[in-house]
């Protein structure tokens, strides 16, 4: 029963693409599709109500002595974003609608619907080993639609760097899995050791791409929207309910202060970025460090519940944002919900997440999460504002299915806040909360009246504009420590111009010669060494 929410999307993918292959039209494959996809979505949503009893593997034992190797329970962080998840796949098939002319087509609807399975499958592991799976099994997914759809070199090189960084990750989750069962204990996600902890916590940053820094893709796939936000989104949703899991005092009083700043400058570096961006698409990837920046702070500060707040906002506020490519004034009320949900302001859906990121007495860390937040909201904004697609040009049943998708993932939200959130309904630091929307709110009202006396291009040339642009790539080198791996490089080049030098030299023709002058320099050191 637990698994018949992975079951079904898999299943109904291998069905669409079969039919894509029979059926010249794209109805039948697409209205089963839109059927599925809520069906699962009120699936997960019954599943609140009706807990499945969880699933172990106890007679596969692939490690010797390690009792129910593969476990998959549900619990209300794991309904969390498993809600997200189901929620954010029918938003992805409903707004297709509206994306026929940008090759929305049924393999990316099965694409979809395959991702959103196998994102499932993690969210809902309880030990390490089938963790260890659905993220391989997600990587491979994503590796292989990457690899399939894109023909430009550096995209390729991209999905094989960050293949790498995730793989890594998971070497970190079977590192702490083999250190629990040398001690004699068995490692459940749900409630995991003490001494475990941190290494599940570095695997999870390694995945987001928060510890170290790292943008695993600066290009977008030609499915930006539909297939491409799901992708994006998926992977981080398997690694954050990781975090929400972890106990308070999972980081060391040594190295505290040090996880703290490299996450706080993440979120910040990120959301500027965000805020900069030309477009909410080529802006998605500083989304998500944004927010997963939030998510690991709060995990390290002892809060691990507050990353849940920010987590199923990175799936369901970035989602909605995301897929609104059709923009009216009937479809701009979900996003205003979306908003509202993500400011925190006393008793909405992120109001929990404060306590992980502004902690009295007041520091650097907690002004600089506040200006990131504020940022994300200002960023936002300005890509929400920006022109698109009229829907009213559209065909009567697409007008329908639209809008109904954005209201989906707007609902999920508020949804979450009143069953999923555990103690949720509360009032947060609501100071905190208060200056961030109203830092936003100074930003729409100038928005409002100067902004339309800027030309597009003057706005781009002011030097304020570029000067803030160039400090985010400095600062974003630095955290992503590409001066490092550009030392390395540097270093190797040195060393191979080195032994290139040496092969010409003994390959000339002077090259006896040498070996000779080598030969007795050799003798006389040894001779040197036994006087």
């Amino acid at each position: 029963m637990i698994l018949l929410p992975v079951i079904l999307p898999v299943f109904t993918a291998v069905v669409i693409l079969i039919l894509s292959r029979t059926q010249p039209r794209f109805g039948v494959s697409y209205l089963v599709a839109v059927l599925v996809s809520l069906a699962n979505w009120s699936l997960v949503l019954a599943f609140h109500w009706i807990q499945p009893p969880p699933l172990a593997l106890a007679e596969w034992l692939p490690i010797p002595g390690l009792p129910a190797a593969i476990i998959f329970q549900l619990d209300s962080v794991s309904w969390a974003y498993a809600f997200a998840i189901t929620s954010l796949a029918a938003a992805v098939i409903l707004t297709a609608s509206a994306r026929l002319a940008l090759r929305s087509i049924p393999a990316a609807w099965a694409g979809s619907l395959l991702v959103s399975g196998a994102a499932i499958l993690a969210i809902i592991s309880g030990s390490p080993l089938a963790l260890a799976l659905a993220w391989t099994i997600i990587d491979l997914i994503e590796l292989a639609i990457i690899l399939g759809t894109v023909n430009q070199p550096q995209m390729s090189l991209q999905a094989v760097l960050s293949f790498s960084a995730r793989v890594t990750g998971t070497f970190f989750l079977i590192i702490a899995m083999a250190i629990s069962q040398s001690n004699g204990q068995v490692l459940i996600l749900i409630d995991p050791p003490q001494a475990s902890a941190i290494l599940l916590l570095v695997a999870a940053g390694l995945r987001l791409g928060v510890l170290p820094l790292h943008l695993p893709y600066t290009a977008e796939v030609p499915l930006r929207r539909g297939l491409g936000t799901i992708l994006r989104l998926a992977s981080p949703a398997s690694s954050l309910v990781l975090l929400a899991h972890l106990p308070p005092n999972v980081v060391p009083a040594s190295v505290y202060p040090f996880l703290l700043i490299f996450s706080a400058l993440a979120g910040l570096y990120g959301a500027a970025m965000w805020a900069a961006a030309e477009n909410e698409i080529n802006g998605r990837p500083y989304w998500m460090i944004a927010l997963a920046g939030m998510c690991v702070a709060s995990t390290i500060r002892g809060y691990p519940q507050s990353s849940l707040a920010w987590g199923t906002a990175l799936i369901l506020s970035g989602g909605i944002l995301f897929l609104y490519t059709a923009r009216e004034r009937l479809t701009g009320f979900p996003l205003a919900l979306s908003l509202l949900a993500f400011t925190g302001l006393p008793f909405t859906p992120a109001a929990r997440g404060w306590y992980g990121l502004v902690i009295p007495p007041i520091n650097v860390p907690d002004l600089i999460f506040l200006a990131a937040h504020a940022l994300v909201m200002i960023g936002f904004i300005h890509h929400a504002l920006r022109p698109a697609d009229a829907l009213s040009t559209m065909e009567r049943w697409i007008q329908v299915l639209y809008p109904l998708g954005l209201y989906l993932l707007a609902l999920a939200s508020w949804l979450l806040l009143l069953l999923g959130l555990p103690d949720s309904l509360t009032s947060g630091v609501w100071w905190a909360s208060l200056l961030s929307a109203l830092i936003t709110l100074g930003y729409l009202v100038w928005y409002w009246r100067f902004r339309s006396r800027i030309s597009t291009e003057r706005f781009e040339k002011n030097w304020i504009v570029i000067v803030g642009r160039r400090a985010a790539r400095m600062l974003g080198a630095v955290l992503r420590l590409d001066w490092l791996y550009r030392l390395l490089a540097a270093l190797l080049n040195l060393f191979q111009l080195f032994l290139r030098v040496i092969t010409a030299i003994l390959e000339g023709e002077g090259g006896i010669l040498w070996i000779f002058v080598l030969l007795a320099l050799l003798l006389s050191l040894f001779r040197g060494a036994n006087p």
